[in-house]
Parts: C-alpha cells; sequence; structure tokens
C-alpha cells in the first residue's frame, strides 16, 4: 500500500444542495457558509446521490496513414443529477417554476444559481455554478403510499 492512500477516498455521510436567484454571491470557499441569499432545497436522497454528468460530440481527426493528430469536441453538456423527497418552498420554485398554490402552469425552467455541497467528517467538497442553471424533472413523480414521493431532477450548468 506504498502508494495508496484511503484518506483519498469518500463516502459522503451528508449532502445539501442551496438553491439562490442569480447574483448572489458565492462563498469564497468551502470553509465559508452560504449567505442568507441561499436556500435549501431540503432532503436529499442518499441512495440516488448526486451524479455529475459531462458529455460532448467528439470527432477524430487522422493523418493520411491513420494515425489520430487531433480530437475535436462540440456540444458539450455539464449536468448534475440528484434528487429531493421534500415539497417545500424552495423545490416547487424549482420543479413547478411560474406555478402557485393549486395552480400548475406550463414549465418554463427559470435560470438560477445552484450549490452542491458533500460532507464526510471535516471534508468538504463543493460545486457552486457561477453563471446559471436550469432544473428540469428527470422522469415520472410517483405518488404513493409505501415509498416517499420522490422528484428525480437534472440540472443543466451553463458556463
Amino acid at each position: 500500500m506504498a502508494n495508496n492512500d484511503p484518506t483519498n477516498t469518500a463516502l459522503y455521510d451528508n449532502a445539501d444542495i442551496y438553491v439562490a436567484a442569480l447574483g448572489s454571491p458565492i462563498p469564497a470557499d468551502a470553509a465559508t457558509a452560504f449567505s442568507g441569499a441561499w436556500s435549501l432545497a431540503g432532503i436529499v436522497d442518499g441512495d440516488t446521490g448526486i451524479a455529475l454528468a459531462h458529455s460532448a460530440d467528439k470527432s477524430n481527426h487522422h493523418t493520411w496513414n491513420g494515425l489520430l493528430y487531433k480530437v475535436g469536441r462540440k456540444n458539450e453538456l455539464m449536468q448534475f443529477k440528484f434528487t429531493v423527497v421534500e415539497d417545500n418552498a424552495v423545490t416547487r420554485a424549482i420543479i413547478w417554476p411560474g406555478s402557485g398554490a393549486g395552480v400548475i402552469v406550463r414549465r418554463s425552467p427559470a435560470n438560477i444559481m445552484l450549490g452542491f455541497e458533500t460532507r464526510e467528517g471535516g471534508k468538504v467538497k463543493r460545486y457552486v455554478t457561477t453563471q446559471y442553471a436550469q432544473v428540469d424533472v428527470d422522469g415520472d413523480i410517483t405518488m404513493g403510499n409505501s415509498d416517499p414521493t420522490k422528484y428525480s431532477l437534472v440540472a443543466t450548468i451553463f458556463p
């Protein structure tokens, strides 16, 4: 185990997702608390976790004799997938933007800022959008009597 260091691994025992209006102050580092401009999205489903997905269309370019000399990338996309289980003012605003009490209007995702924070003991890892994100429901919302209602969401991050 000379080159292996198990302290460099992570099994997060807690996570939070923060939501804020565009232009809200971003904490200077992971030790700095989020300001009052940021609101918690509520309980995050630990079984599904928070998944960060990157994708891009890539094209390989080869010389006459078939050697790779360049890789082109376009249409890059970065998304965070997560599941919340609370129905509160923050989650309703991102799941049903523009809707009111008892009235659901056609979804048009709002431009918001997001902060993703995971913790293991004293270790904190954060991702915070510096521009904006748009959140969409990722699949069905199922309401039942044996499992809590889960809202699977996907946040598209704009650079």
